[in-house]
């Protein structure tokens, strides 16, 4: 009998680790029986990522049971959210809820892409001996540990023992898991898999000057902020260099307001499909110093359309880039919480605006780097690890 997985993320969130587990669930579907949780609902309201979900997979969301939506109710008109007793309640319908959905459609492997759902999942477990759990690491281990380090602590080492695989992606992931108790025999890494998507009717205008894309949520440790320093410090030299910010959070509209004079300065916002702007832009910039960060999937998508990117050491970005034959763009050292130093940013782009042959061989580094990604590759990583 061909397995069945049940693939659970926190909410619908604009992020990377959401944004992979829809990719995975979709892949993994043309193999197998494939569902798809959403454990919180209520946190998230716009849901954009839902749309990216395939028919072929079942979304299940607990929260829509008639008395998840009465606890939550409750507990956000009467107690404004902050009521522990109603909160624990709605973790044991969620925990019941999904034991329920397990047992119904035979499902013996669950993937976690949140730390919020870990602990359920858990206790879950110990009702349904044979449920395989999986989880995926993406670097909230390593954001959560900054607010609340001995209580991340004991996540860590709860998750350890009661997980039966953790995936990983950069050392510290495993260096923090194995240090709180994790056994090295548990322990996978496992790439991101990508597929690009069809966007040949997505059409929009070619800039006539040197552009460069930055898509990320909109957050300062993101380096918006640098990176519009930087071009402004381009273009005081003289070259007609271009900036696209593209992305949702507290940064656009007060970016939008700034610049709205600056033409060379481009804030769409969230864009479904930011594949097209990809192919217009000249390089991909990540200037990143997120306390979270893991495997930025920008970094992956520039890649896969030949596009090099100059981004930081945090996470595993470097490794991204690496090849045999060389770096697909530039590193810029730092360190999580640490933002880049703007001119050294400019200095790095220059090389690319007025060294057409630096360019290009960037460029066919990028396709080679890109390689580490496929998604073919993954699902059959993944596929290994299911009981």
């Amino acid at each position: 009998m061909n397995p069945k997985i049940l693939i659970g993320i926190d909410s619908f969130h604009d992020g990377g680790a959401e944004m992979f587990a829809i990719r995975l669930a979709n892949s993994l579907a043309s193999s197998i029986e494939v569902h798809f949780l959403e454990f919180n609902t209520f946190v998230s309201k716009n849901k954009i990522q839902k749309k990216e979900l395939s028919t072929w997979v079942s979304l299940f969301q607990p929260d829509r049971n008639w008395i998840a939506r009465l606890l939550q109710f409750i507990n956000t008109f009467l107690f404004f959210g902050k009521y522990k007793k109603v909160q624990n309640l709605q973790d044991l319908l969620r925990q019941f809820l999904i034991k329920r959905y397990c047992k119904r459609n035979q499902i013996k492997n669950f993937n976690s892409h949140a730390i919020l759902l870990n602990n359920s999942l858990i206790k879950v477990k110990e009702q349904l001996k044979d449920l395989n759990l999986v989880l995926t690491l993406h670097g909230h281990y390593e954001f959560h540990y900054i607010n609340n380090p001995e209580q991340t602590k004991e996540l860590l080492q709860l998750h350890s023992k009661g997980f039966d695989k953790v995936i990983y992606t950069t050392q510290e992931q495993l260096n923090n898991f194995i240090s709180n108790g994790l056994v090295f025999e548990k322990a996978k890494r496992i790439f991101y898999g990508f597929e690009v998507p069809d966007f040949q009717n997505d059409v929009i205008a070619d800039r006539n000057d040197f552009n460069i894309l930055l898509h990320s949520r909109a957050i300062s440790q993101k380096g918006w902020n640098e990176a519009v320093e930087a071009v402004f410090l381009l273009r005081e030299k003289g070259l007609n260099v271009s900036l696209t910010l593209i992305g949702m959070g507290d940064l656009v509209s007060p970016f939008r307001y700034k610049y709205v004079s600056n033409n060379f300065i481009e804030i769409p916002g969230y864009i479904e499909n930011v594949f097209p702007y990809i192919k217009r832009s000249k390089l991909g910039l990540l200037p990143t110093y997120f306390e979270g960060e893991s495997l930025p999937n920008s970094v992956i998508e520039c890649l896969a359309m030949g596009k090099p990117v100059i981004s930081t050491t945090v996470g595993a970005i470097e490794e991204m880039l690496n090849t045999p034959d060389g770096i697909a763009g530039d590193i810029i050292e730092t360190v999580k919480g640490i933002p880049v130093d703007p001119k050294v940013l400019a200095n790095l782009i220059e090389k690319y605006v007025v060294d057409l042959d630096y360019l290009n061989s960037k460029v066919k580094l990028s396709k080679l780097a890109f390689e580490k990604f496929n998604m073919e590759k993954c699902v059959k990583e993944y596929l290994s690890i299911l009981a």
